[in-house]
């Protein structure tokens, strides 16, 4: 299979399941959480301004004494002080600008295509980067490498930001793609995409050692060099527009946020949030992991197995986790989010799994039409263990995994059916809730339905059938 028909499978396959993951869960805007607001914010000025200038939204919580504001730190706050001392955005003003035309066409759903395609381009790119890892070995190399990104990008916890407008969206698909043009020889386009990723978060400079292992052990110097000219490009670009914005070259929103401290304006640095003590983030990190990425544990042996045929490929993983790891452990904020473009180095390791897998079978004279049999089931029945929060240890018991599972079962969709109405009224924090409202109304499982599905043949028989 050629690479490009590689890259738009995988695309069409991740942008299927994240439009079914996206659409249950529509009504009109609902989808614009948290940070996206302010990224909402910056879509509208440079649409109807051609401006960054953020005094119009909360201009009251900086500059005027209103009781609980005395005390606004970095997490609260959404603005930078600009050159001028206006108000200007303390999130990264490219994501936006990356989105805006999607705005200008769709309006407010323009922004969640953006968000669905952008899971497509993670997708595709990701399949390409496996690719190039298993380029020269024996077995299903397309297909180990297209399972392995699917696992990664709609098979993990990404798959629960479909239905958003998240700048790490974007920011994985940019890295996924440009760790496939490295695998495609294509220096050039890596080195956009790459710089683009640091514009939209400096913390991705962290994974550029992993990049140029990867690209070094290409042997092409002609690529490294067009990587390296056309990073430059865009990161000269970059500076210049932060010189106007915020009147130097080096400086960020996030560099120059503003705060009130004792009432007052402050400008802060949000380098000072990386202080947390290392051993306490190390746990905090790997209950994030082992919850959203538990899939990736396939990959051990992958892992193993290109230590002796692609150690440099090892080598690159092996930095670019523990840098991600050390790195966030101690920042004070906590997500696994934040972990996504240093955890996608595994994915050559889970395609190589995949691989040894599939050269197993093969030596025992499998049919191919078993083998793709299987690799389905396989890739259904991972995709509902591993998947989200409750699915790690809540295929038995009370989880919504097992909830959709047995609904299904039973022929129902209302988690009504099971539940009295007293216990759906009870109490309950959002990370220990097990049901989502439907757009109909239904109390409906808080799972993917494709995740549910896989799992109801089992569901049929109980507890005992989904411990199986």
């Amino acid at each position: 299979m050629e690479a490009r028909f590689l890259a738009i499978a995988g695309g069409l396959v991740a942008l299927a399941l994240a439009v079914g993951e996206a659409a249950p869960q529509h009504a009109p805007h609902d989808f614009i959480e948290r940070d996206g607001r302010f990224y909402v914010n910056m879509n509208v000025t440079l649409l109807e301004d051609f401006s960054l200038v953020q005094e119009e939204f909360c201009w009251s919580w900086y500059h005027l004494d209103l009781g609980w504001n005395d005390e606004i730190d970095a997490g609260w706050s959404n603005v930078a002080m600009g050159r001028r001392g206006e108000l200007v955005p303390k999130h990264p003003w490219v994501f936006p600008a990356l989105s805006t035309p999607f705005f200008f066409a769709f309006g407010l759903g323009g922004l969640l295509v953006f968000n669905l395609l952008a899971l497509a381009l993670a997708a595709g790119g990701g399949a390409l980067f496996a690719r190039g890892a298993l380029e020269g070995a024996r077995g299903p190399t397309n297909a180990a490498a297209l399972t392995a990104s699917l696992a990664f990008v709609v098979g993990a916890g990404v798959l629960r930001y479909a239905y958003n407008y998240s700048v790490d969206v974007a920011l994985l698909a940019l890295w996924l793609a440009g760790l496939g043009a490295i695998a495609q020889k294509r220096g050039a386009l890596a080195g956009a995409l790459f710089a683009i990723t640091v514009c939209l978060k400096p913390t991705a400079l962290m994974w550029m050692p992993s990049v140029l292992i990867l690209a070094l052990a290409a042997r092409d110097k002609r690529m490294v060099l067009r990587a390296l000219l056309a990073g430059t490009a865009v990161l000269v670009l970059y500076a210049a527009a932060n010189a106007w914005i915020f009147g130097r070259p080096w400086y960020t929103g996030y560099t120059r946020t503003v705060i009130r401290s004792g009432g007052e304006l402050v400008v802060t640095d949000n380098v000072n949030l990386f202080g947390r003590e290392l051993l306490t983030g190390l746990k905090s990190n790997w209950r994030w992991t082992r919850t959203y990425f538990a899939v990736l544990l396939l990959g051990a042996p992958g892992l193993l197995s290109l230590l002796r045929r692609r150690p440099w490929t090892f080598l690159a993983t092996l930095v670019a986790i523990v840098t991600t790891e050390v790195v966030f452990a101690l920042y004070v904020y906590e997500g696994d989010r934040f972990h996504w473009p240093g955890l996608s180095f595994l994915i050559p390791a889970l395609a190589e799994s995949v691989r040894l897998l599939g050269v197993v079978l093969e030596r025992r004279g499998t049919p191919r039409p078993v083998l793709v049999a299987a690799a389905l089931g396989a890739a259904l029945f991972g995709y509902a263990l591993f998947y989200g929060p409750f699915a790690v240890g809540g295929a038995v018991g009370d989880g919504a995994l097992a909830r959709g599972a047995t609904l299904l079962a039973a022929g129902e969709l209302d988690a009504r059916a099971q539940l009295p109405e007293v216990q759906l009224l009870g109490e309950m924090g959002w990370a220990d809730s097990t049901l989502s409202l439907s757009r109909y109304g239904h109390w409906s499982p808080r799972t993917p339905l494709v995740a549910a599905a896989a799992l109801a043949p089992f569901g049929l028989f109980g507890q005992a059938g989904l411990f199986l």
